[in-house]
């Protein structure tokens, strides 16, 4: 067989795949919703998606537009009426927010409040949002969800975030917190102090009395290996700008998973565990394309928020 068909043929094959001992991955392609449905013994799911930047709809491509924030929850929705029991978690490792500025390079364009306070709105009932350099600026001068967590941000006066938070999950407590790489100096609040976010994971996870404990990393690429070996880490999903399927692998003792660009494509972790250590998974790439039915509630506040976005940008031209 010609070599360059093989390979397109290979990458374009949904079969599951090893990738090490244990870990397994899946290009889920764009067939009908019930097929992408996985039906297995996975103790543990975690979906994980960033990089929103305050926009609820899907990319803005050109063709086929993929992800958006009530296409998401459609996707947890169907697949918990399956689960049962089974342990879920919905996370974000950064970039949710848009912190998009006016020409005088000081405040906030007009429609940044419109998509930040709906983006909000959209995200409450996920289960954590890693703030990212990119977050933080608005986060500062509005406050903090109750689902907001930072382990190397700290404020010297006034409200700060949640350094972790703890879900339970039937007879599973989970520990999510989240770290970010720091923005430009410029553009950083003056009363928030960035830790190194290594150290601050080992000041942290000896405190965080959890079966499983997950960290969402934005933006740390050269370190987040490092993150990974910190003791007692089970789980690190990070973004930044990662535009292909990086199937998740081992780094030590935890397991390291890579979010689309922008959620086009939903990540979906499916673990098994040994002894409150995650021994199996497998990361699957969900495409989340027209054929993923809209959360109803989410889909009106979108089409809401996008007439009152393109009223205030229209009134900009």
């Amino acid at each position: 067989m010609n070599a360059l068909l093989w390979v397109s043929l290979a990458s374009a094959a949904p079969a599951a795949s090893p990738l090490a001992e244990g870990i397994r991955s899946e290009w889920v392609p764009e067939v009908r919703l019930r097929k992408r449905i996985a039906h297995d013994d996975a103790e543990v799911v975690v979906w994980y998606g960033g990089e929103q930047e305050g926009e609820l709809g899907p990319c803005g491509c050109s063709t086929r537009p993929e992800g958006g924030v009530a296409r998401v929850w459609g996707w947890v929705n169907a697949n918990r009426e399956i689960l049962g029991d089974c342990a879920s978690l919905l996370v974000n490792p950064g970039g949710w927010l848009t912190t998009t500025l006016a020409d005088d390079g000081v405040t906030f364009r007009a429609d940044t409040p419109i998509k930040n306070a709906a983006m909000i709105r959209a995200l409450a009932e996920w289960d954590a949002l890693n703030i990212s350099f990119r977050d933080l600026p608005w986060l500062d001068q509005h406050g903090f969800p109750r689902n907001a967590v930072s382990a190397n941000l700290s404020a010297s006066v006034g409200e700060g975030p949640a350094a972790f938070r703890v879900v339970e999950r039937g007879a599973l407590r989970i520990a999510i917190t989240g770290v970010t790489a720091r923005g430009l100096h410029r553009l950083q609040p003056e009363r928030f102090t960035y830790a190194d976010p290594v150290e601050a994971l080992r000041t942290l996870v000896p405190r965080m009395e959890a079966d499983l404990v997950v960290v969402l990393a934005y933006d740390t690429h050269g370190l987040t290996d490092e993150l990974a070996r910190v003791p007692g880490v089970d789980l690190v999903v990070e973004t930044g700008e990662f535009a292909h399927f990086d199937p998740a692998t081992r780094e030590g003792t935890a397991l390291w998973a890579r979010a689309w660009k922008k959620s086009q494509r939903l990540g979906e972790l499916r673990l098994g565990l040994t002894d409150g250590q995650i021994t199996s998974a497998l990361d699957r790439s969900i495409p989340l394309d027209e054929r993923v039915k809209k959360d109803s509630t989410l889909a009106t506040l979108e089409r809401e928020t996008g007439s009152a976005v393109d009223a205030v940008q229209q009134a900009l031209r």
